[in-house]
């Protein structure tokens, strides 16, 4: 029988997993997400739990979860917006245990990512139209929300409705006649 004490890295993980020995062969994995989805599957597969110390790519956490081990598979994922809203509501991220975009999303992306059933940490830049007209959950589910454009009062009033967890970030342009019919609104003095 051969049993690691300690977690072996992903390069250890190939070596023993190769091992020709007649009894049980026990080991865990803790290596970067990079190195994890490097190793071969016998050394992801045979082992017991896997830990990436990095946060994944999608690619690299799609490889990760694909592991047949007995035990757990921990890691979180960071990749760019366009990466995650392309990979849909998979295994890869419903698996992982935190998923954030880098950089920020447009609000198309945030209309997909909402959607998912994992939950995703991501920001929206985009036009005050494009934020306005992304749905409620692409908004309310974001950190923080910046229009690159000035909104109209209309937009504006959409825009600060969202209930996103951090900044809301916008300018109002807009007729004389359509700021004064807006009164005093919290869209005008945000």
């Amino acid at each position: 029988n051969i049993s690691a004490t300690t977690a072996a890295s992903a390069a250890e993980a190939d070596t023993i997993s190769g091992a020709t020995n007649s009894g049980t062969t026990t080991y865990n994995v803790s290596d970067t997400a990079t190195a994890i989805a490097g190793a071969t599957s016998g050394g992801r597969d045979d082992a017991t739990n896997i830990n990436a110390t990095t946060a994944a790519d999608v690619s690299e956490a799609t490889t990760i979860i694909a592991a047949t081990n007995s035990g757990t598979t921990t890691y979180n994922v960071s990749d760019t917006a366009t990466a995650i809203a392309a990979a849909g509501d998979v295994a890869a991220l419903s698996s992982a245990a935190l998923v954030t975009v880098s950089g920020t999303a447009t609000a198309a992306q945030a209309d997909t990512i909402a959607a998912y059933g994992t939950a995703v940490v991501y920001n929206i830049s985009d036009t005050a139209t494009a934020i306005a007209g992304a749905t409620t959950g692409g908004r309310n589910e974001a950190v923080n929300v910046s229009a690159t454009t000035a909104a109209d009062v209309s937009e504006a009033t959409t825009i600060i409705a969202a209930t996103n967890s951090g900044t809301t970030t916008y300018d109002v342009s807009d007729t004389a006649t359509a700021i004064a019919a807006a009164g005093d609104v919290a869209a005008l003095s945000s």
